[in-house]
């Protein structure tokens, strides 16, 4: 059997008095967020996440062009 590790002060949202509850409070964060996320992304970067999407995109594309690749999306958003 794993064990569970005690909840540290400050890593479940303010209100949450289960993890039910912060589940559905991150979950509804982020719905909120996801909307402007690009919009916010674009401004805040001064549009050098386009720079940096299509450079990834285009180191990888000899990669992605073959029918056996396999990519893992790590951190990348929501």
């Amino acid at each position: 059997m794993a064990e569970v590790a005690a909840p540290v002060k400050g890593t479940r949202p303010e209100g949450a008095a289960t993890e039910a509850d912060a589940s559905k409070k991150v979950r509804e964060m982020f719905s909120g967020i996801a909307p402007r996320y690009d919009l916010l992304n674009h401004l805040l970067s001064l549009q050098l996440d386009r720079l940096w999407r299509a450079r990834t995109a285009s180191r990888l594309q000899s990669i992605l062009d073959r029918p056996d690749a396999l990519v893992l999306d790590l951190c990348c958003g929501t």
